[in-house]
């Protein structure tokens, strides 16, 4: 090569650019990796939502008395509920309810009849929060028993309803923490039904 010879510039303007780019798609390859595998500090899997459910019973006899017990499970504090059943009337006959047992804990039941195929229960743990520095009962159990009878062969659903009635419906859970009141939200609450022979 002659001195008149001038060098021929490097091609590093577009050698720069590759070289980041490449970098830039390892570093994303990297943290997608990293975003996708298990942490420590991921947050605990949310917890168990109580749930209120209609024991299943076998099929009855028409004419015959039966009882269904309202189930609860996974419950915390509870002080009070108040929740609307609907059946078909044309099936069975609402007669009488009474207590169950939450935790070991027997709570106060009251239930009023709306319509012929509709009624409030009132399950009241009050009692038992103010002789237990405000904390109401916690467990697993039946909140009540309902006492029907079946009229006509067929099936009747047995539903919680909300907004229906006159009174319209609720479904209601409270809790008593330290004698804090606050709503039970997280619940689910599942209907059934019961087949008359």
């Amino acid at each position: 090569m002659g001195s008149n010879e001038t060098p021929k510039p490097k091609n590093t303007l577009f050698k720069k650019p590759r070289v980041a780019l490449a970098l830039l798609l390892v570093i994303s390859a990297i943290i997608a990796i990293v975003l996708t595998l298990p942490s420590e500090t991921q947050p605990a899997p949310a917890t168990t939502s109580t749930q209120i459910y209609f024991e299943e019973v076998d099929s009855v006899a028409k004419d015959s008395t039966f009882t269904i017990q309202v189930n609860i499970e996974d419950v915390e504090f509870m002080s009070y509920a108040a929740f609307d059943v609907r059946f078909d009337d044309s099936y069975i006959s609402y007669e009488s309810s009474a207590a169950g047992d939450v935790g070991g804990v027997t709570p106060n039941v009251g239930t009023m009849q709306n319509e012929a195929s509709l009624i409030r229960i009132i399950v009241d743990f009050s009692d038992y929060a103010l002789s237990n520095d405000g904390d109401g009962a916690s467990g697993s159990g039946n909140l009540c028993e309902i006492h029907f009878t079946a009229t006509s062969s067929g099936t009747s659903s047995l539903d919680f309803v909300e907004g229906q009635g006159t009174p319209s419906g609720e479904l209601t859970l409270v809790e008593w923490r330290a004698f804090e009141q606050n709503m039970i939200t997280d619940v689910s609450w599942v209907n059934g039904s019961v087949a008359i022979e």
